[in-house]
């Protein structure tokens, strides 16, 4: 089922995949047969008692529903060195870390040498890259302002290297065509500082923005934070650009600042800085996307799930200028593509490609619950309208593994299942889901922004069992008024706050449970803490300190991870209930 690029037009993958769905349950016996058959004599599977056998009912039978937590003893003897057939008969590559938000640590996924699944990867891959194509023909000689981030490579215990999924694909020599097609050199991607970084994307994509036809970054959020980056070193960006070199106080990684000088910036260029410099000092940030870059036709980023609260602010700084949404990528597999790429995130469907993995579903009831009391159901059996936790087996070592994304099924291309992304599963002790929150927030928002002028610049809730009964801990870190009164100085906000803490709660009271819950004395009022500018992005630097990378960072709403709760409750500066 491999399938070169070089080999195969656009209409050929497209029909392929159209083959793919319309035999979809063939396929997908024929995918868990062969990847039983090739990972036999594994460790996990063997101790089961499969013994090798390759049939569905015999899989389900002897081989349990499982988390990653599951498979934390096999993945340390892996990280620690061990060489014997564990979970894969392939050589272990390196290890992938998760993004970690959502845990109390970054999960750590075997990177196996897997022919099998390098193959299905590809295709989702290709798949991708064709439904872009398919809406804008590629140009010859233009470039891409990609704000990715190799992150850090770490060594285990055992000698195997820890990078990001995304550390290995820009560190992989197969893909320097890929980076080639970037306007950054390659050491800015591979840089050691976030923010220097993405201060030197931007200066290669403004030196040379006429070369620019999109700009892409993996989820809304990092690129949300490149532009809101333009928007507050602008000037310096122009100083930059004017003298043909940059400041060695604002970029000290030199093997960087010297790629960029050399290979980007060249000699003066103060007609581009002046240029750059009329439409930045305007202080109009809509649409500044068009008027920098005014080559560029898309602007391309995940923007479902947990960042579907970030598209209006992309939106605003594009303007008119195409967004174009991204696949269904968890970190232990591909899950689906993006067929119509140019929907919003909250029509935008994916498509289950059905030999990148076995999968089965999880019936999910309203409150964002798994039922797992009752027999999952196959990819080709799924109802539509019905929500489900998405479960894999994939060929690379984890065997009906659930992957915590909750799905609803909204219809199907051939046999095999279109879904929309609702969020991640409610977690035991969670007292809200992620989709609850927000949507309770996308209401509130609009009503605080209007009434105050102020912008709720991101959130983030917990369950709080110090208090009896249990309560939500509500964290909002705010965009304050240029005239007001400071945050600093709480006097002036605690009656407005008390009062968007008493709406949040009648909010959620629509939900019948959390009703009940009050009614029944079960569940204090919530308490909102008002915490201090930056506060999210220390959440961010928590995460990339346990090897998470900028690229692959999402904030997380539903806070489990002890370390990120402290941060904020330590930059709380307003509390209510």
């Amino acid at each position: 089922m491999d399938i070169k690029a070089k080999q195969v037009t656009d209409e050929e993958l497209l029909s392929k995949l159209e083959y793919y769905c319309n035999s979809a349950p063939r396929l997908q016996v024929e995918t868990l047969e062969t990847i039983l058959k090739h990972n036999a004599q594994v460790e996990y599977l063997l101790k089961h008692g499969l013994n090798a056998r390759t049939d569905i009912e015999s899989f389900k039978q002897y081989i349990p529903l499982s988390t990653y937590s599951d498979y934390t003893f096999e993945i340390q003897r892996l990280a620690d060195g061990e060489k014997s057939p564990i979970l894969s008969p392939d050589p272990l590559l390196c290890m992938f870390f998760s993004s970690g938000t959502t845990s109390q640590q970054p999960k750590l996924i075997p990177h196996f040498d897997s022919e099998l699944s390098r193959s299905g990867s590809n295709f989702v891959r290709q798949i991708a890259a064709a439904s872009v194509r398919k809406i804008f023909l590629p140009r010859h000689g233009s470039k891409s302002l990609s704000f990715m981030y190799a992150g850090k490579v770490m060594e285990t215990k055992g000698g195997v290297e820890a990078m990001a999924a995304t550390a290995y694909g820009l560190r992989n020599p197969q893909n320097q065509n890929m980076i080639s097609m970037y306007i950054s050199p390659p050491q800015v991607f591979l840089g050691s500082e976030v923010q220097q970084q993405m201060y030197c994307h931007l200066l290669c994509g403004l030196r040379v923005a006429e070369a620019i036809d999109s700009i892409k970054a993996p989820y809304a959020y990092g690129l949300l934070k490149a532009f809101q980056l333009l928007e507050s070193r602008w000037q310096q960006l122009c100083e930059d650009i004017k003298n043909g070199y940059i400041s060695p106080t604002v970029v000290t990684d030199f093997a960087m600042r010297k790629n960029v000088e050399e290979q980007v910036l060249g000699e003066p260029k103060p007609e581009i800085a002046e240029r750059v410099q009329q439409e930045c000092s305007k202080g109009e940030w809509r649409g500044i996307v068009g008027r920098l870059w005014p080559n560029a036709r898309y602007v391309s980023c995940v923007m479902t799930g947990s960042m579907e609260q970030y598209y209006s602010q992309i939106r605003h700084y594009a303007g008119d200028v195409t967004l174009l949404g991204g696949d269904f990528l968890a970190s232990e597999c591909a899950v689906g593509v993006n067929l119509d790429r140019i929907r919003p995130p909250q029509e935008t469907l994916f498509t289950i490609v059905p030999t990148v993995a076995y999968y089965e579903f999880i019936l999910v009831n309203d409150y964002g619950v798994p039922n797992t009391d009752i027999a999952t159901v196959d990819l080709c059996n799924v109802e539509v309208g019905k929500m489900y936790e998405v479960v894999a087996t994939t060929y690379r070592g984890l065997y009906r593994c659930r992957l915590g994304d909750i799905v609803r099924i909204r219809g199907f291309y051939g046999h095999t299942p279109q879904v929309e992304y609702i969020s991640k599963v409610c977690n035991f002790g969670d007292i809200v889901n992620e989709k609850q929150l927000m949507d309770v927030m996308h209401k509130i928002g609009q009503i605080f922004s209007y009434e105050t002028e102020m912008e709720i610049v991101d959130f983030a809730c917990n369950a709080d069992y110090s208090s009896s009964p249990n309560r939500i801990q509500l964290f909002w870190e705010l965009k304050e008024l240029k005239n007001g009164p400071s945050l600093e100085e709480p006097q002036h906000y605690e009656k407005l706050f008390r009062r968007y803490c008493l709406l949040f709660d009648e909010c959620l009271n629509e939900y019948e449970y959390i009703r009940m819950e009050r009614i029944n004395k079960n569940l204090n009022p919530s308490e909102l803490c008002i915490v201090r500018g930056g506060s999210f992005d220390a959440i961010m630097e928590v995460a990339m300190q346990k090897g998470a990378t900028a690229s692959q960072y999402k904030p997380p709403r539903i806070i489990r991870n002890v370390h990120i709760l402290n941060v904020l409750r330590t930059a709380t500066l307003i509390k209510v209930s």
